[in-house]
């Protein structure tokens, strides 16, 4: 009878598809990088690569509080991109700064959001432009992982510094405010929100708060404040800007 039991247990963690019980992948020296990351952008159509190229980079997001979504994001000489692994609990085994080497034969570039994006090819009809890896064995095949630094510091910057080619940074920024209710949280309780802030010129930037995040019921501070997070170009009541995609948090930081 036990026996029985644990051969069920295997098949159920197996059939599932829970890469949560998996160990992790062995650290290993990545390999030496042949592109940068601003490169990829160019490369962005879609379409899967053929070449052997290999990027090298440091890992900056993580999933620990839902607000990223079996996805995370890595940073190399001021450009990033983001990895659509489709696994869940990345963070177990890609924490934040951890080096890792991309080899991206056989993967797909493109863009959402204003980041470039780094998955497969997406089925005809698809409404977007990559899709999820979601096969661990294909990701470690693809993925080397280093050692861990330390945890990588965001840009500080100021919204009118902003432009296209920093989504998927790593940014701060500060002095800002949420000129709407005092009582409004980061999300609504039944949709991701963005939530538009204000710098001290009236220069508008969101944050982008998915409802599933730890953080989602939290009040929005009063009084000036800072968010980090990874820049994204969104689209909020019609009208295209900069959004922040905070990480946990930590992220925000009350004057």
């Amino acid at each position: 009878m036990k026996r029985a039991v644990i051969i069920l247990l295997s098949l159920v963690s197996v059939g599932c598809g829970y890469e949560r019980f998996y160990d992790a992948p062995a650290y290993a020296e990545p390999p030496e990088a042949n592109a940068t990351l601003a490169s990829l952008r160019a490369m962005a159509t879609g379409e899967t690569v053929t070449e052997d190229i290999v990027v090298r980079g440091v890992i900056t997001s993580t999933d620990i509080t839902g607000n990223f979504y079996r996805t995370f994001t890595i940073e190399s000489d001021n450009a990033a991109i983001e990895v659509k692994a489709g696994l869940y609990d990345i963070y177990n085994n890609y924490p934040i700064g951890l080096n890792v080497a991309l080899k991206l034969k056989g993967l797909a570039l493109g863009v959402e959001y204003g980041i470039v994006q780094v998955g497969i090819k997406s089925p005809p009809g698809s409404a977007y432009t990559t899709d999820y890896i979601a096969y661990r064995p294909l990701i470690e095949q693809h993925l080397i992982r280093g050692m861990r630094g330390s945890e990588p510091q965001p840009r500080t910057v100021t919204i009118d510094e902003i432009d296209h080619n920093m989504c998927g940074l790593l940014l701060r920024v500060d002095d800002l405010r949420y000129t709407g209710n005092e009582s409004d949280t980061w999300s609504q309780a039944d949709y991701n929100t963005n939530r538009v802030l204000r710098d001290p010129e009236n220069r508008r930037i969101a944050v982008y708060t998915s409802r599933f995040a730890s953080f989602a019921g939290e009040q929005i501070p009063n009084g000036l404040f800072s968010v980090t997070g990874i820049l994204e170009y969104t689209t909020v009541s019609g009208s295209t800007i900069f959004a922040l995609k905070p990480r946990t948090a930590d992220d925000f930081s009350k004057h």
